[in-house]
């Protein structure tokens, strides 16, 4: 038996605590407006960096120079606000939230591959999310596998920037004379097909 151990971290993501303490704004604004303009500048960096288009390693040296130093101003200024307001209010709550994971929302920042939010995963999964219901009405077992590949391939297909209808007529045309001479199949995966949006 062959063990394999991964260091894993954990990431935390900007976007879910920007919404909580969004959420609380109405019961204190000047706290709540400093620290999402705080994050508003969090986010500004990181649109300056996509337009550079940088390495992975370039990205963590920026964001260590321009994000670091908004992020400790962040939490010093959410660590002395929160022993000042009621941490029961939902504003308390959003802080708390924030302090509680801050080691955690900051990893980003050292790593160029990382997003500082989850949207852009949350965007991909949104389509199977919209359609787990109906998937439930699939008929039987085999329906729901074979749907379930086909929405794996689809969204390979929008993955790797290949065109989805140009693919599935390609695939649709070549795939009864590729299975009568035994073809091997891989050649037809998204992956494998020349990038076409």
């Amino acid at each position: 038996m062959i063990w394999v151990h991964y260091n894993l971290t954990t990431l935390n993501c900007w976007a879910h605590v920007r919404r909580k303490i969004f959420d609380a704004r109405n019961e204190n604004h000047k706290v709540a407006d400093h620290i999402l303009d705080l994050i508003r500048q969090l986010y500004q960096v990181e649109t300056q960096i996509k337009e550079q288009k940088l390495s992975p390693d370039e990205i963590a040296k920026e964001r260590e120079r321009l994000a670091l130093p908004i992020l400790d101003s962040l939490e010093l200024y959410a660590r002395e606000t929160y022993e000042t307001i009621d941490g029961r209010s939902g504003l308390g709550k959003a802080i708390s939230y924030m302090i509680t994971l801050y080691s955690k929302l900051k990893v980003y920042v050292h790593h160029g591959i990382l997003d500082i939010d989850n949207n852009g995963i949350e965007r991909t999964i949104r389509p199977i999310t919209l359609a787990r219901k109906n998937f439930l009405f699939c008929g039987n077992h085999k329906s729901a596998k074979q749907t379930a590949i086909m929405f794996t391939l689809i969204n390979s297909c929008k993955d790797n920037k290949v065109n989805v209808l140009t693919w599935l007529t390609d695939v649709i045309s070549r795939l009864p004379k590729m299975l009568r001479e035994k073809t091997d199949l891989h050649d037809l995966l998204p992956t494998n097909y020349p990038q076409m949006v």
